[in-house]
């Protein structure tokens, strides 16, 4: 029986960076569980970097580690690593050069990234004697999204042709996600229509993260889509937060070429004064089944699925109007566009704007406020 676990996000911010040199991060039990396993992958949320790194231009922070969370990774028994993420490319080429050589040197695996179009496109191939697994890992539109550096992109042709080489090549394909709506527990509409088409074209199990909260999961077909792990390792100079704090991981069970069984481990992080992640005691987890229960339940529901989206989008109406020219009648719009009047539409606007219309996520949010 093979053991595949996949963890969420993973930073050094705040209280993270002094947990992972002292290593104190991560509970005891949960490093065993890692140590057990025969393949541990985590999303890899930043960059590593050295002192000839800068960051780029974009909106939003740019964060960045040190070679010490390659030492931490290879010392709990981390054995790959997904790439695909909006926060990969935050530190430019340099910046991407120096995380894959870290991890190289290491010999940790990684997934979803690279230095050029086939390092980025490239599958990872996992053989056990059980099975042979196939690793594919995408994100969103954002900053990490470059012509032949930075992430691999959700583009659902590419996906589909993907899963088609892989499914010639593997007995289990394992789809690795980055993406979603930030502190939304749920999938858009169309997050669930492009993960069941996954499911559809190939994959066993389509795993997402990003939204910094967990999310629920279905059974879909012949596969299994888990929505949202939430945070794993990603500490907030904010008051601490439930949502933020709380996700699980997913240990996949396999064995003759087949899929046994999928257990979720939930988790809670950061809730005490030195950083720390934990699993949940009895109380948090019955909470916790309560919880993603509801979530499950909105999930199998595409009625109430796309009410709940819609509710979303309504409270966010305000945040992305905003950054709409405030020129809207004909003639502050004439006097506009013969630059009569200063342009509001600032450097900062523009890399906001780019960001809205490129990301899915963001885009989803955009065209049903631009409708009400």
């Amino acid at each position: 029986m093979v053991s595949f676990l996949v963890m969420g996000d993973f930073t050094t911010e705040g209280r993270g960076r002094k947990a992972v040199v002292e290593n104190t991060g991560i509970e005891s039990s949960i490093l065993q569980q890692i140590k057990e396993s025969d393949f541990t992958i985590i999303n890899l949320e930043t960059p590593i970097v050295d002192k000839l790194c800068q960051p780029i231009d974009k909106f939003g922070p740019n964060l960045c580690t040190s070679p010490d969370v390659v030492n931490y990774f290879k010392k709990i028994g981390i054995s790959g690593v997904t790439l695909a993420n909006n926060h990969f490319y935050d530190y430019g080429d340099r910046g991407v050069n120096v995380t894959i050589e870290s991890l190289v040197q290491k010999g940790i695996k990684y997934v979803g990234g690279g230095r050029s179009r086939d390092e980025i496109n490239k599958i990872l191939y996992i053989k056990f004697d059980e099975a042979k697994i196939a690793v594919l890992n995408y994100c969103e539109h954002e900053y990490s999204i470059r012509d032949s550096i930075g992430s691999n992109p959700l583009n659902p042709i590419s996906i589909y042709y993907d899963l088609l080489e892989a499914r010639k090549n593997a007995d289990i394909i394992i789809c690795i996600t980055h993406g979603g709506h930030e502190g939304y527990n749920l999938p858009s509409p169309r997050m669930q229509s492009l993960y069941r088409f996954i499911i559809d074209c190939g994959a066993d199990v389509v795993v997402n993260h990003h939204q910094h909260c967990y999310s629920g999961y279905e059974q879909y077909h012949n596969g299994y889509i888990y929505y949202g792990l939430g945070n794993f390792f990603f500490d907030t100079d904010t008051e601490w937060d439930k949502l933020w704090a709380e996700g699980y991981y997913v240990s996949i069970q396999i064995e003759n070429k087949k899929i046994q069984g999928i257990t979720i481990h939930p988790y809670v992080q950061g809730d005490n004064p030195n950083f720390h992640v934990r699993p949940m005691d009895d109380s948090e987890r019955n909470e916790f089944e309560i919880s993603i229960n509801k979530l499950n339940k909105i999930i199998s529901d595409s009625i109430q699925l796309d009410e709940c989206f819609r509710d979303f989008c309504k409270r966010k109406k305000k945040n992305y109007t905003v950054v709409l020219s405030p020129y809207t009648n004909r003639i502050l719009r004439a006097l506009s566009k013969r630059s009569l009047l200063p342009s509001f539409i600032t450097k900062g606007r523009k890399k906001m704007l780019e960001n809205y219309i490129k990301c899915e996520a963001h885009r989803d949010v955009l065209e049903y406020v631009l409708t009400i």
